[in-house]
């Protein structure tokens, strides 16, 4: 759920960015149908496009950073690592309320279905060629429509039948429903965005423009005995925000839409202007920090939430001196380059990808705790682990003076390549360096090949060495053992 919530932030900006600029210079314009068309495209272009092109410069680069070195002729990897605290216990808990309002909002999405479904199947329907009407018995509920409904009371149909299905059927030829059906996924998604909620209205209100402007075409149709009607309909309760209700928009606001001069053409040319707003919004989220932030976000779980299991303390986020390496980043991405071993397997299967393991720096600089949390295969988990156990002391965190215990985060990519890298910036593994693989240990038994274990099926890793490893398992632990318990 990290993923979506790291998702859900990066379209924010895009989405504020777009729509602040469409309400500045052409919400005001007649085009409605052209104005709905560019708030859609806003949409799209907030969450489809920027993540693609996003996704893409990190292919690209990816490709052409010279993060990779070769061992012999066998294609094997460096290590990508990003030295910085993770913000767990408050980053997963926004998680869980993320994910609490999400399913909220869901839900009641999902009960306002059920409610047009339960009127259709409980009320009295006259079907005709492209539509049905639906007549219900709650007279509070002003006309609305959806799908191929419309839904009235027969008070409604006797009285202002005409009016009502000429209204409610520009809704239904235009789809309108389905734009209020975009609307509320991406609220669900991204609802603490005030952006998406005036977007939602905005849709409503675009929705009733075009609507009156297809009744009033009708040359049979007197202009001024249709906004009478509007205003007899003003009053009523309105159906759920999925649906086109009569009196969704402000009567006010659809009126002086109705008597106002049709814009210029050439105004649409305004809509260009979106253009740079959405490569300044890609440019901010490319931003390394915001980058890195998203990734860290992107791997947070919920039950980081809780107390490291082996001790009573909550090991901090952050503190005022956070914990260092010796030698820095630098010399701690030397030491997991010269320690890490690809597993054959994985190379044999071509398997690559970026295992996330997260673990807590102890008040003495011990790394304990290593567990994965974001999971690529079982062998590549389990090496990312082992190699994140044997990391030597680190200088301890301090808090007002005192030694405390800090959760940090690596991603460690695992990546094949071919091509030889000259970036000075890259670890070369000299090809004579053969690393011998772990001793793998499946629910007490000893195997040779973890690539068939499921990452979804492991439930917890554990990395002995040194003596500890010798003592249980004698010359075949001196390379260090990994313990793999697999769920029941």
């Amino acid at each position: 759920m990290g993923t979506l919530f790291a998702y859900s932030l990066g379209i924010s900006l895009p989405i504020i960015v777009m729509f602040a600029i469409y309400k500045l210079l052409l919400s005001r314009m007649t085009f409605h149908r052209f104005n709905r068309m560019v708030v859609l495209s806003i949409y799209a272009t907030a969450m489809l496009v920027i993540p693609l092109l996003q996704w893409f410069a990190a292919q690209w680069g990816a490709n052409n950073n010279g993060e990779n070195a070769t061992i012999g002729n066998i294609a094997a990897p460096l290590i990508s690592i990003m030295e910085k605290p993770s913000e767990m216990s408050l980053m997963a808990l926004v998680l869980g309320i993320y994910i609490v309002v999400s399913l909220l909002m869901a839900i009641k999405t999902l009960i306002s279905y059920s409610r047009v479904a339960l009127l259709i199947k409980t009320s009295e329907k006259v079907t005709h060629d492209s539509f049905t009407i639906v007549f219900h018995r709650k007279m509070g509920i002003v006309p609305f429509s959806w799908g191929r409904w419309i839904f009235m009371s027969r008070k409604d149909y006797e009285e202002h039948g005409e009016y009502i299905v000429a209204h409610e059927l520009s809704h239904l030829k235009a789809r309108h429903w389905v734009d209020l059906l975009v609307a509320e996924v991406v609220i669900a998604i991204n609802w603490f965005n005030p952006a998406v909620w005036f977007m939602r209205t905005e849709l409503q209100d675009l929705h009733e423009y075009e609507a009156d402007e297809a009744v009033l075409n009708n040359s049979s149709v007197n202009k001024e005995d249709y906004q009478l009607f509007l205003i007899k309909k003003t009053v009523g309760a309105r159906f759920a925000a999925i649906a086109n209700s009569l009196n969704h928009s402000s009567l006010k606001k659809r009126i002086t839409m109705m008597l106002s001069k049709k814009s210029r053409s050439k105004a649409r040319m305004r809509v260009l202007a979106l253009v740079p707003a959405a490569a300044l919004a890609l440019v901010f989220v490319n931003n390394p920090v915001v980058a890195s932030t998203l990734t860290t976000v992107s791997s947070t779980e919920i039950n980081e939430a809780l107390p490291d299991k082996d001790s009573k303390k909550l090991a901090l986020t952050a503190a005022e001196k956070m914990p260092k390496y010796p030698g820095g980043e630098r010399e701690l991405m030397n030491y997991i380059a010269r320690n890490i071993n690809y597993p054959q397997s994985a190379i044999d299967n071509k398997i690559e990808g970026r295992v996330v393991v997260s673990f807590v720096i102890s008040e003495t600089g011990k790394v304990t705790d290593p567990q994965v949390m974001r999971s690529v295969e079982a062998s590549l988990d389990a090496e990312a682990v082992r190699v994140v156990s044997t990391l030597p002391d680190f200088i301890p965190g301090e808090m007002n003076g005192k030694k405390v215990a800090v959760h940090y985060v690596i991603p460690v990519t695992f990546a094949l390549s071919g091509d030889d890298s000259n970036d000075k910036n890259v670890v070369t593994i000299p090809s004579g360096d053969k690393k011998q693989s772990p001793l793998y240990v499946v629910d007490g038994e000893i195997t040779q090949d973890i690539s068939s274990i499921s990452p979804n099926n492991i439930e917890s890793i554990t990395v002995l060495k040194n003596a500890e490893a010798t003592a249980r398992y004698g010359e075949r632990g001196a390379n260090g053992v990994v313990l793999i318990t697999t769920k029941k």
